[in-house]
């Protein structure tokens, strides 16, 4: 563009640490939550979250969550599988805390395979 600077913006996409990446899978449950990954941080450690990724064939909603308090949500359906979330600044859980990676099929919807990862990494806090 003519008199305008463009820059771009930083993402990160990788964080010091040790790999920390969660998967889990399961078959929905329509009209209650399926918990995919349960994750509790060790003492003394910090997970550093970088993305989560939900994948089904049928409507329903990810949530990942840090303890009880929900940090994201992604939809998927038959259209669009994939429900993904990416953290521009990572999220952080620290030592004791759950981190938590359900997903709900919505209700009357035919059960089906559902599988999550998250991408993490564990540093000492």
């Amino acid at each position: 563009m003519p008199g305008k600077t463009l820059y771009p913006r930083r993402i990160p996409l990788f964080v010091e640490g040790d790999d920390a990446h969660k998967e889990g899978s399961s078959i929905s449950v329509p009209g209650s939550e399926t918990e995919l990954i349960s994750y509790v941080v060790p003492v003394g450690k910090t997970f550093n979250m970088l993305g989560a990724y939900a994948s089904c064939f049928q409507d329903g909603t990810m949530r990942v969550r840090i303890n009880s308090s929900v940090v994201c949500t992604s939809r998927t359906g038959p259209g669009c599988p994939g429900a993904y979330f990416f953290w521009i600044k990572p999220r952080k859980a620290t030592g004791g805390q759950t981190v938590r990676v359900g997903f709900e099929a919505i209700a009357g919807s035919s059960p089906s395979d559902v599988e999550a990862y998250l991408d993490a990494a564990l540093t000492d806090s």
